[in-house]
């Protein structure tokens, strides 16, 4: 009996061949559950800022597919009514933040919530001891209320880089507007 190799059987793969193919399979796998992640965050309700949804004619709150039902599992694409909007301190900033709360009263358009905790975050960080109270109402109907919004955990963070529009729906022209200075603070 002959314990030599057979060389037409090829080379044996080693331990650390078959460790490498290990390895190489695991990344190949981590990065497709990524991909797929990201592809259906805009159905998840979370932030998907590159998710492959270009021609896929998604409402603004992805709840228009037609096999994906939607699944929310953040508050990133909730969007509310502000029904009231006060401060301690009347700032330019207020007032003109405030002219758009009144424009999407008036409307009846919605504001994201991110998009609504930005301006909160940053009304609140003009001056200390400031108080800003807010009452929304959201899709659901579900209401409430912060007397001071400044002190409120739950409107403090907010995501950068967010794929949801700013309304529903859209007020892009009028944020155009709000953004040369041609919407006057009231």
């Amino acid at each position: 009996m002959d314990l030599r190799a057979d060389p037409a059987a090829g080379p044996s793969p080693s331990r650390a061949t078959r460790a490498h193919d290990g390895f190489g399979l695991t990344v190949l796998l981590l990065v497709i559950g990524i991909f797929l992640l990201n592809n259906l965050a805009p159905y998840l309700g979370l932030q998907y800022s590159g998710a492959i949804t270009m021609f896929s004619n998604l409402s603004a709150t992805g709840d228009n597919h037609l096999l994906m039902p939607k699944i929310s599992l953040s508050d990133a694409d909730d969007y509310v009514s502000v029904e009231r909007l006060d401060s301690s301190v009347q700032t330019a900033r207020f007032r003109q933040f405030k002219a758009f709360v009144d424009w999407t009263k008036r409307r009846d358009v919605l504001i994201n919530l991110n998009f609504l905790r930005y301006h909160l975050n940053r009304l609140c960080g003009e001056e200390r001891d400031r108080a800003v109270s807010v009452q929304i109402v959201g899709q659901g109907g579900s209401r409430a209320v912060h007397e001071n919004a400044c002190d409120e955990p739950s409107l403090q963070g907010y995501f950068g880089l967010s794929s949801y529009d700013e309304c529903d729906p859209e007020c892009e022209n009028y944020l155009r507007q709000w953004a040369r200075g041609e919407i006057p603070a009231r």
